[in-house]
């Protein structure tokens, strides 16, 4: 399947070629959840991704809201398993798993690839972090993120920090499908998230 491209998303500041916002928006996105609407604007920093629930690449159910009530969320969509970059950024992700637990944090992948494939994604990468399946039916999560490919019917490669009710705290979206953030920034944000305590976490 040939790379697909697409164009930057118009919310936010751009860096380094991306959209990287790393403080909160006041104004709430109008978005609605996982049903097919049209979101009123792409998701942002400040906003609450809303709520889905996805197989994994066993099968099984994953909540966010669970999740994310338990520790903060770092969700990574990802174009498909056949495309190399995706596979270097989850082995990457996979080596780096342990600092993303001792910060406090943990990972999901979401992907439009079937249960099927993301077993055997896992498998061959070694991932310790599930990947689910958002293909029954197609991009519903990922379109409610605001991160769909429509010329590629795939996910664009964007990584978004939640808190415990969340929240987004950090967004990247990459312009093309290279374009991926440094470790040390994806780190940096969830330290970030860390040094702000528990201030999301339920009562």
């Amino acid at each position: 399947m040939p790379p697909a491209k697409s164009s930057p998303p118009k919310p936010g500041s751009p860096v380094s070629g991306a959209f990287c916002i790393e403080s909160p928006v006041a104004d709430m996105a109008k978005a609605q959840g996982p049903s097919g609407a049209e979101l009123a604007r792409p998701l942002a920093v400040g906003d609450r991704l809303p709520d889905f629930t996805l197989p994994d690449h066993h099968g099984h159910p994953f909540n966010l809201e669970k999740a994310a009530r338990a520790k903060p969320q770092v969700l990574i969509f990802y174009r498909g398993d056949w495309c190399p970059y995706c596979n270097g950024q989850l082995a990457s992700y996979a080596r780096k798993y342990e600092e993303f637990i001792a910060q406090g944090a943990d990972i999901v992948a979401v992907a439009v690839d079937t249960v099927a494939q993301n077993a055997e994604m896992v498998e061959k990468l070694l991932i310790p972090f599930p990947i689910l399946s958002d293909s029954d039916p197609e991009g519903e999560v990922i379109r409610s993120a605001g991160v769909w490919d429509e010329s590629g019917l795939i996910a664009r490669p964007a990584i978004l920090l939640l808190d415990r009710d969340r929240q987004m705290h950090y967004m990247y979206v990459g312009i093309d499908y290279v374009d991926r953030p440094g470790d040390d920034q994806l780190f940096a944000a969830v330290d970030g998230l860390a040094r702000e305590g528990d201030s999301s976490a339920p009562r």
